[in-house]
């Protein structure tokens, strides 16, 4: 970005003198006026807001002060004859209009990619929260599951005892049984 710094700043700024230097020829009417209009565009892009409202205040006292020189026989256009006052108003009401409105949309723009960017930094920070929570589950998991195993493991050792004396009551109740018979 900073080494690109000068070209971002020279593209709009060549651009733009080559319009006033096609508008100075031609004149008010000339077809190159539309690229004010695009210069707005590429130094909004390539230098910011401000650029924007710079260009488009440069742009539109260019065409006021080219019109008026034209319209006042200062200087000679192709158009000299066609271009009046209301023209040269109009002109730069309509390239002053579409700087406010291009900055309203940088405006919206930008604080629609602010929140945009909150809302990822919320979403990273949730996702993070929820990967600590399903650490700290699958660790209660594993724990429960660990004492789980070894009161089953007990249990099982339990029943076995029980088993166990179970056959000697009934190998006992044999036994006793026979020698109630004898």
């Amino acid at each position: 970005k900073n080494q690109l710094w000068p070209v971002r700043i020279l593209t709009p700024l060549a651009g733009f003198l080559l319009i006033t230097r096609l508008i100075y020829v031609g004149g008010i009417h000339d077809d190159a006026l539309g690229g004010y209009y695009f210069i707005l565009i590429v130094a909004g892009l390539m230098i910011g807001q401000r650029a924007l409202l710079i260009f488009g205040v440069l742009s539109t006292l260019t065409v006021i002060i080219i019109g008026i020189a034209e319209t006042s026989g200062l200087i000679t256009t192709h158009f000299s004859p066609l271009t009046e006052p209301i023209t040269v108003a109009t002109t730069a009401f309509f390239i002053l209009g579409t700087t406010f409105g291009l900055n309203y949309l940088v405006l919206r723009l930008n604080r629609a990619i602010r929140n945009a960017e909150r809302n990822e930094a919320a979403q990273i920070k949730a996702n993070q929260e929820l990967r600590e929570l399903q650490a700290m589950l699958e660790e209660r998991v594993e724990e429960r599951t660990s004492e789980l195993d070894s009161a089953n493991q007990q249990l099982t050792l339990q029943f076995e005892r029980i088993n166990t004396l179970q056959e000697k009551l009934r190998q006992e109740a044999i036994r006793r049984g026979l020698g109630l018979a004898l």
